[in-house]
């Protein structure tokens, strides 16, 4: 099995700068207000954007409601889950979103190990199309899956807790979204369980191409594992069932880490009580938002313009936790802070 080069973002300043230059200045944190409550072990989240008045929401997947889209109160400030939205699968854990196919994923943890279930979203009405949905087999029967994230192509990305393995699911075209059975194309650099997927760009060196690279969340350290499509001639090429990648830990010092997002500049990470944000052109780490209890899923929204009013929504960026891990019912938050530039 191969590892992943860093090179090219080691020569675009990553890593050998950071460590030249020291520690980053630690910015202001940003505030965080109460969103939503009621959750239970939050294993992911998604952004939509669709055509109701809303113009967009933001979706979590949980071990006792499944996917459930979450609906703005009055002003926005707080919003409730809508049970008519809701789609139950296994006891879901990450959910991904393909905005080019409009398809859904959701994986599951739980011991029947049902694989990953894709559904149609309907962008117009803001709501899963139930009538159109299917599951993508585990890769190996009985493999509890955790981890889900879509590349730019459409090609679906799942981790599983126990080994560590990284597999994929092809899209077909890049609106068919993924189909037919997974092949694994990587694992962790210390065979640790993956948590949470993303991912995140990077420019290639003397280039303008942008590398697709992915953040690995797992029970150890965050990794990442670069240019996975394999568009650098200088790279050890696109990660496949013969040309396996190892995610590696670059130097993050994030330890523990249950969730990862991108934004399209930044990605974040969340440990137990910190939701971290790195910037991929130098892997440098800020403390962006504090005092969650056990945050285990990261999204960041799209600005949204009210289709009706014409009012601007400012993109945000929220966290989701649960102080019993499961352990109760209902006793998770959604938590929002305003996205800082």
């Amino acid at each position: 099995m191969k590892t992943s080069s860093i090179s090219t973002l080691a020569a675009a300043g990553g890593l050998l700068a950071a460590l030249a230059g020291g520690a980053p200045a630690e910015a202001a944190l940003a505030s965080k207000t109460l969103y939503a409550s009621g959750v239970t072990a939050p294993g992911g989240m998604v952004f939509i954007k669709d055509s109701t008045a809303a113009g967009g929401h933001v979706w979590y997947s949980d071990h006792v409601n499944g996917v459930c889209r979450l609906d703005p109160a009055g002003t926005g400030a707080t919003a409730t889950a809508n049970p008519s939205t809701c789609l139950v699968f296994g006891a879901a854990t990450q959910i991904a979103y393909d905005p080019l196919g409009k398809w859904l994923y959701m994986v599951d943890i739980s011991k029947r190990a049902l694989g990953v279930r894709k559904i149609a979203v309907n962008t117009t009405t803001g709501t899963l199309n139930k009538l159109k949905q299917s599951t993508l087999v585990p890769p190996v029967a009985g493999m509890r899956l955790t981890a889900a994230a879509v590349d730019p192509k459409g090609n679906l990305y799942i981790g599983e807790r126990q080994g560590g393995g990284i597999y994929k699911y092809a899209a077909t075209s890049n609106t068919a979204g993924a189909a037919g059975a997974a092949t694994q194309v990587g694992s962790t650099e210390d065979g640790a369980g993956v948590l949470s997927f993303a991912f995140g760009k990077s420019t290639v060196a003397g280039t303008t191409t942008k590398a697709d690279d992915l953040y690995v969340a797992g029970a150890a350290t965050l990794q990442i594992m670069p240019d996975v499509n394999g568009v650098d001639p200088a790279g050890n090429g696109a990660c496949t069932g013969a040309n396996q990648c190892t995610s590696v830990d670059v130097g993050f010092g994030i330890f523990g880490p249950q969730s990862v997002a991108f934004d399209g500049t930044y990605v974040y990470a969340g440990d137990v009580t910190i939701m971290h944000r790195i910037n991929p052109a130098d892997f440098s780490v800020v403390d962006y938002a504090v005092g969650y209890s056990n945050l285990s899923a990261i999204v960041v929204s799209d600005k949204i313009t009210n289709p009706t009013t014409g009012a601007v929504t400012p993109r945000q960026v929220y966290g989701a936790d649960d102080p019993s891990a499961g352990g109760a019912t209902g006793v998770g938050h959604v938590y929002k802070s305003p996205r800082k530039p």
